[in-house]
């Protein structure tokens, strides 16, 4: 969104923190952006032009207007002036009312009243060793869900705990790491009356002290609710083009809300879930291959047959539950399964097993590297049926072990990424962006690279990445000519020669987001 001419400065805006982090749908919300913003005001660009954003005439505010249109889930803001940009920052749009922490609340006595629910507390653990405490009244019978957002998506540095205690302090119930670094509790009431929610946390960035964290950016957003919260959408992947229907998940989501008919699919890298009727939202990766659901029963005797290649969206219900597919493969095939739950904030801690006809094992893959998620790739020996299997490693079950596994076989390809979302570009000067080439299953062919949306004048050189050679693997695109100021988005998009060109965008993951990101941001600086 573009605001009012910027003065002259010595750094990009950091924007390291947005408070509050979110807001309700179709409302206005005044929000504090931490870290360097310096000179005042900024220009800022959002996801969705109906999520307008302006600066106010106090330093560090602006106000984001949230039309009635709006998606609710995660939007991404920019803070930009005439030397630069600040990376995304997230901005969570709700469904229900929201509200912010008022200090004191750090014991029972000054617990916080949470009157009518559902409700959305953006909060803040504003010093080391601050616990906010919140106060609701429950009947008997009645299923309270609270949940944290801080670390997913807000990229807060805390890992943060929750208590659930009666008036007397005695804790009912207690929860840590439910969705990655961040706690969620689902409560039954045994009795009629007040009930105290209560949140602090430690930093999550590892250190010599041990004490509660706190900070500027130590920022949550708790939601809080006798209602359906909507925790994933199932399918966790659907494919680009299909007409699908997804089914949200979570605590006291009913069968009067549960399927969601999901809009034509474009260019989406994914698709936002949610109900006006329930609290919270979710994201649903889309892709370019065929998409299945894990059915059951389909355990190692009766397998579930699949044709590579797919992506399945399966879940071990139950304690032991173990998922069986069957696929074919030819002799010195190079057959790759890659499975995403932990990255995506499921409990499950994925362990895969691959058996020959026979029943033999041929391999089975924990973890990759330091990632709780794994990849297995094994070049097949003989033609035939294989059976690829899906467990917990502990064997644990239930709803939220969910997962997405990729099966197929690797096919000459190739994919490129960057090493950040914003680059600057000095008029008169050349600049640099480094793009690697990852190569895969033999792709030998040369692929020329080209970037759309940039500022007139402004010329590419060095863009092909040759089949062999320094340029092979890792390629510098040379950007130079511009002679106006200019600050705006950009993609960079590769092309492969021969009889079948693959296109491909060139990407970056971005934090607690299902789709790497692809928008890369110039500024041209005087």
């Amino acid at each position: 969104m573009g605001l009012v001419p910027l003065s002259v400065v010595a750094a990009a805006p950091e924007a390291s923190s947005l408070f509050p982090a979110g807001g309700q749908v179709g409302q206005e919300v005044t929000v504090t952006v931490g870290g360097n913003v310096k000179p005042w005001p900024v220009t800022v660009w959002s996801d969705d032009p109906k999520l307008v954003v302006t600066a106010d005439k106090k330093e560090g505010a602006v106000t984001i207007k949230i039309g009635a249109e709006v998606e609710p889930g995660v939007h991404w803001l920019r803070f930009s002036n005439t030397d630069g940009t600040s990376p995304p920052r997230p901005f969570v749009v709700g469904t229900v009312a929201e509200l912010t922490e008022k200090e004191p609340n750090n014991d029972l006595p000054a617990s916080q009243p949470l009157a009518q629910l559902p409700i959305t507390v953006n909060g803040k653990l504003g010093a080391a060793g601050d616990l906010d405490t919140y106060v609701v009244e429950l009947k008997q019978g009645q299923t309270l869900v609270a949940d944290v957002k801080a670390d997913r998506p807000l990229g807060s540095p805390v890992d943060m705990i929750m208590q659930l205690a009666d008036p007397t302090g005695f804790v009912l119930a207690q929860n840590n790491d439910d969705v990655g670094l961040d706690p969620r509790i689902t409560f039954t009431a045994a009795r009629t009356g007040p009930h105290h929610v209560r949140v602090y946390g430690y930093s999550s960035t590892p250190s010599s002290s041990i004490g509660f964290g706190g900070g500027e950016n130590f920022i949550y957003r708790l939601t809080v609710t006798t209602g359906p919260l909507v925790d994933f959408g199932y399918p966790m992947a659907i494919e680009r083009g299909a007409n699908r229907t997804a089914v949200l998940c979570g605590p006291n989501v009913t069968d009067a809300i549960r399927n969601l008919k999901l809009p034509t699919i474009g260019k989406e890298a994914m698709l936002r879930v949610a109900h006006k009727q329930a609290a919270g939202a979710a994201e649903v990766r889309v892709v370019d291959l065929p998409t299945s659901v894990e059915q059951e029963p389909n355990d190692l005797s009766k397998p579930q047959a699949v044709a590579l290649p797919v992506v399945v969206s399966g879940r071990c219900d139950q304690s032991g539950d173990v998922d069986a597919f069957v696929f074919e493969a030819k002799k010195n095939q190079r057959f790759v399964a890659k499975v995403e739950a932990r990255s995506l904030g499921f409990p499950t801690d994925p362990v895969l097993m691959l058996y020959d006809d026979q029943g033999m094992l041929i391999q089975t893959l924990d973890d990759t590297a330091q990632n709780r998620d794994c990849e297995l790739a094994v070049a097949i020996r003989a033609d035939g049926k294989y059976r690829l299997v899906m467990r917990d490693l502990y064997r644990a079950g239930s709803p939220r072990h969910a997962y997405l596994l990729s099966l197929s076989i690797d096919e000459p390809d190739y994919s490129l990424t960057l090493g950040a979302t914003e680059y600057t570009l000095a008029q008169g000067k050349t600049l640099e962006i480094p793009v690697t080439v990852d190569r895969r299953a033999g792709f030998a062919g040369e692929i020329e690279l080209t970037v759309r949306g940039l500022p007139e004048g402004v010329k590419l050189e060095a863009n092909k990445s040759a089949a062999k050679g320094d340029t092979a693997k890792s390629v510098k695109l040379k950007l130079s000519g511009a002679t106006k100021p200019f600050s705006g988005p950009l993609e960079i998009v590769g092309r492969s020669t021969g009889d079948k060109p693959l296109e491909r965008t060139a990407t970056i993951p971005l934090a607690n987001r299902i789709a790497a990101w692809s928008q890369v941001w110039l500024t041209v600086t005087k």
